[in-house]
């Protein structure tokens, strides 16, 4: 498009909401597969003998934070 003389730029806003989202799905298998890095940490992970998920790379606080989640959404009686 190049640059146009005499048109103002278009503004793009987002808005964020801060709402947490609760799941109410628990599960009775949770499988994590761990490919650990210096950095990253890749993880797939597999719910109730479904197809895996895709891999998601993410760093020691986010594995940590997954770890939290999980264990919530776990249908473990000892939890």
């Amino acid at each position: 498009m190049g640059c146009q003389v005499g048109v103002e730029s278009s503004k793009l806003t987002t808005v964020m909401n801060d709402k947490k989202t609760e799941t109410t799905k628990s599960y009775d298998t949770i499988k994590l597969g761990i490919d650990a890095h210096a950095k990253w940490y890749y993880v797939a992970r597999q719910l109730d003998g479904a197809t895996p998920q895709p891999v998601q790379k993410m760093e020691l606080d986010g594995l940590m934070q997954e770890g939290k989640t999980l264990i919530r959404v776990a249908n473990h009686p000892a939890l």
